[in-house]
């Protein structure tokens, strides 16, 4: 799209009664359709590939803005009237380039429509058409699968299943699902001469291992009268270069045993993963239930059908392919060792993020890699060039961290330390740990007192000598909550933090509660003050007419206009609906709604039902809880207020 050789054209003015233009254009060599909708600012232009329009500046020194949208989303109000013969022109240019199209458009709306949806799928169809041959372009380029991969995968999924049959007490026959041959054997020696000649084997018993007698393969007893197939599953995964990358590759594998029969052993690869410079694609393969046909996606399919990159073993000659890529150093044979059964795909993913992952996995620090892999990287460095730089601590506590093998929140803990230049004692932070009290909730604490003292005083509220027991540890922590609550609002509400009768009051919950009520109402005041600010003079300024057009009293009742915005957000506040809020104060303010208060006579201070009139119209009414208190009776005298209303206007 020649976008700026389009700007350059002067926006054209409509034909007379018309509010659209449409005419051929040749910019800088291809032939363009343009339609100009001047009233709009707007301009449209197509080629038998491409769509855009554009919009010309309304102000002078303000930009104009492309965009693909459809016509209808350009906020137009349709129909654009068009000289018949553009509009003509424009419906025969459609026909021209789509002939075998099924759109017959009656209008230059209907063409340009049917247009736009033409080149879109055009343009989805090229996009797929890439994908493909780039998908075809690396099943063809893929390595061949090793020669004794097959045989390695049959040996990592479990023992097979040996089908047995006891013929008397003394003898069993015995079905192996590995080499497809039965064997009878004597499992109890008799103690006679021919006896002493028969050649023994283990007692066949349902449920445990065994060996078979033929071929040597570990199975699992079943009964020969045993019916179905038993199986077993398993993923592995292979690793192999690929151009100036790698690619991994995950294979299901299943063994299928019954009886009569040697084992039924399934490959089937389910993905691939490309790690590549730069760059991460993923393929996957699935089967059609209908056809039974396999087919390479560049997708994965949402829903039941979805392939799941799992836990499983890896090739051994994997680790080797990984040496002269980017990831001979990742330390995933390292990591390998700890499981033996891992998901391969998540931990390269983690390390092209944190490169700092392969220096902790090497370093054994294996819970807090742990936490890595599912949380990511927010509590280290993922560029760090040492142990302190990774773990954000000095070089001394970095070492006693990893020596420790600490755990994430052990992690959070000693950065808060290192953060404030707090020091606390082992056993302390041992004691806090285990706790689970909250470490923000520990920083707050830690800004009046030593962690040995917030412990201490912690376990004297819930009454516990020690954190041994789970009972203790709970109660702990939920006091924990309580009180640095109460600590946080004293500070903020200006106390003296050094006075140890309020930092460690006997109540807590008293405290904590009173505390409570004070910062609320600090609060309070704090936000009525800025929206007095805000609304409170406009509000006061038409009060004086509001009381003039709307104050009545009637039958032990009155209603009044409001008199501030203080009044507006305490009424909502008291009857617990959302009058107080800025879209009412607003429009109470501008006159775009008025805000009135009934009340009973007797108690004119006490809210009790709060009326919003818009347009002489009683828009709604509620009391507590958006609650309709005495409903008939009030609907009755708002009713009668209206008509007084009413003959006042006339």
């Amino acid at each position: 799209m020649k976008k700026r050789a389009l700007e350059r054209i002067p926006l054209r003015e409509a034909p007379e009664d018309c509010e659209a233009s449409a005419w051929m254009e040749m910019v800088q060599g291809t032939e363009y359709l343009i339609i100009d909708i001047p009233e709009e600012y707007l301009r449209i232009a197509l080629t038998e590939k491409e769509y855009a329009n554009y919009r010309f500046p309304e102000v002078e020194g303000q930009e104009g803005r492309w965009s693909e949208e459809n016509i209808e989303n350009t906020g137009i109000k349709w129909p654009v009237i068009m000289d018949a013969e553009e509009e003509a022109a424009v419906i025969r240019w459609y026909r021209h380039h789509w002939k075998r199209a099924w759109h017959n458009p009656q209008t230059w709306f209907d063409a340009l429509q049917a247009a736009e949806q033409e080149i879109r799928s055009e343009k989805r169809r090229r996009v797929d058409q890439r994908r493909r041959e780039r998908l075809e372009e690396r099943c063809a380029a893929m390595p061949a699968i090793p020669e004794r991969f097959v045989e390695w995968t049959e040996s990592c999924f479990g023992p097979t299943v040996l089908f047995y049959h006891r013929t008397n007490k003394r003898h069993a026959r015995v079905f192996c699902c590995a080499c497809g041959k039965t064997a009878e054997y004597a499992f109890r020696k008799l103690m006679t001469p021919r006896g002493q000649l028969e050649r023994l084997w283990e007692e066949p018993e349902r449920g445990k291992q065994g060996t078979c007698s033929r071929c040597g393969a570990k199975g699992i007893y079943r009964s020969d009268k045993a019916e179905g197939v038993y199986g077993t599953r398993g993923r592995a995964y292979l690793i192999q270069k690929f151009q100036d990358g790698i690619v991994l590759r995950k294979f299901l594998c299943e063994r299928h045993s019954r009886f009569g029969s040697k084992d039924n052993y399934v490959q089937y690869e389910e993905g691939r993963a490309f790690y590549l410079p730069g760059k991460m694609l993923l393929d996957y393969r699935y089967t059609d239930n209908w056809t039974g046909e396999t087919s390479w996606y560049d997708h994965n399919i949402p829903g039941l059908a979805q392939i799941i990159w799992e836990r499983g073993t890896i090739w051994p000659g994997s680790f080797m392919e990984l040496k002269g890529t980017e990831y001979q150093y990742s330390g995933l044979e390292k990591y390998y060792e700890w499981h033996n059964m891992i998901d391969v795909k998540k931990y390269l993913d983690r390390y092209r993020q944190i490169p700092a992952l392969e220096m902790l996995v090497k370093m054994n620090a294996r819970n807090l890699v742990e936490n890595i892999l599912v949380h990511g990287a927010d509590l280290i460095d993922p560029n760090g060039r040492s142990a302190a730089s990774v773990l954000r601590l000095s070089p001394q506590e970095a070492k006693r961290f990893l020596q420790e093998n600490g755990s994430d929140r052990q992690l959070r803990l000693m950065q808060m330390e290192e953060r404030n230049g707090w020091r606390i004692d082992n056993r302390t932070e041992k004691e806090l740990l285990r706790s689970g009290i909250e470490i923000h909730r520990i920083a707050i604490a830690l800004r009046f007192m030593s962690a040995r003292k917030l412990l201490n005083h912690l376990m004297k509220y819930v009454g516990a000598n020690d954190l041994l027991s789970i009972s203790a540890v709970e109660r702990v922590k939920n006091v924990s909550v309580t009180y640095t609550e109460y600590l946080a609002m004293r500070a903020g509400l200006g106390y003296d933090m050094t006075d140890s009768i309020g930092l460690f009051p006997r109540d807590l919950h008293t405290a904590h509660h009173e505390m409570t009520v004070q910062s609320d109402r600090q609060k309070s005041s704090t936000e009525i003050q800025k929206k007095e600010i805000e609304y409170g003079e406009r509000i006061r300024g038409r009060f004086d007419q509001a009381v003039k057009s709307y104050y009545w009293e009637d039958e032990g009742k009155l209603i009044r206009p409001a008199a501030s915005a203080s009044e507006i957000i305490m009424e909502g506040r008291e009857l617990h609906h959302c009058v107080g809020g800025d879209p009412y104060l607003s429009a109470h303010a501008d006159g775009r709604s008025t805000i009135l208060f009934l009340r009973r006579k007797e108690k004119p201070e006490v809210p009790y039902v709060t009326v919003e009139i818009k347009n002489r119209k009683i828009n709604q009414w509620y009391g507590a809880y958006d609650k309709k208190p005495d409903k008939e009776e009030n609907e009755e005298w708002l009713n009668k207020y209206m008509k007084t209303l009413l003959r006042r206007a006339v």
